[in-house]
């Protein structure tokens, strides 16, 4: 039986637009796991619940087999900034500075290495994204599948346990979609992340290892459940 890295526990919550329904979730170590779902399903709000972005009403979300509900907001941060790496469905680069300066910020905010620490990471990603002729061009001049690519090496920067990916498909079409896709993937097996995505298209559902389908704040599909505290979540 899989032990669960990650997990959410009757997890509820809730905005303006979509709500969480006492939803439970466990994520296997490295895996992709795809959350399909409708815009208003629920599946970004239970995404960004997952990653402590967001505090659920009731409910918890253990990583590592730690619960997170009675942290503070200091102790989140804090573990959210050492374990999870994001993307969006916009990049949010900055756009007068270089790829490598863009992927190299957080180790400066977050991590405080210095400069000649970061430099062989930062390539070494810059590498694995498909950037490595490309370091010192303005993000503003790339195209937008390289701005992805950024964006995905700047999530890595900071060696993440999980890797959340909201709206992976919201940008993104045609061939540029399938590459970016095919990358997501290379991140599970190449730098052992466990990576969790939501999508309103089946566009990733062939390179994932799960799906779960959501509808009305609840999971109406499960393809591979995972152990959870000696249950299957």
């Amino acid at each position: 039986m899989i032990s669960s890295a990650l997990a959410a526990k009757r997890l509820v919550c809730a905005n303006s637009v979509s709500s969480v329904r006492e939803v439970s979730a466990a994520f296997a170590p490295d895996t992709f796991t795809l959350v399909l779902g409708e815009i208003g399903s629920g599946k970004n709000l239970f995404l960004r619940a997952l990653g402590l972005l967001e505090m659920p009403e009731a409910g918890d979300v253990f990583v590592q087999g730690m619960g997170t509900r009675a942290l503070d907001a200091e102790a989140r941060g804090a573990l959210r900034n050492r374990h999870f790496g994001f993307l969006f469905a916009q990049p949010f680069l900055l756009p007068s500075f270089s790829a490598i300066e863009n992927i190299a910020m957080p180790l400066f905010k977050m991590a405080g290495v210095t400069s000649e620490q970061a430099r062989p990471r930062v390539a070494e990603l810059m590498e694995f994204a498909g950037l490595a002729e490309l370091d010192h061009v303005a993000v503003a001049r790339l195209s937008p599948l390289d701005q992805h690519r950024v964006a995905l090496a700047r999530a890595l920067v900071n060696e993440p346990t999980f890797l959340l990916a909201e709206s992976a498909d919201g940008a993104l079409d045609g061939d540029d979609l399938a590459a970016f896709a095919k990358l997501l993937r290379q991140a599970v097996d190449e730098r052992g992340v466990t990576l969790v995505a939501t999508a309103t298209t089946p566009a990733f559902i062939e390179l994932a290892d799960r799906v779960l389908e959501f509808g009305n704040g609840r999971i109406a599909r499960d393809s591979q459940p995972v152990a959870f505290g000696g249950a299957t979540a």
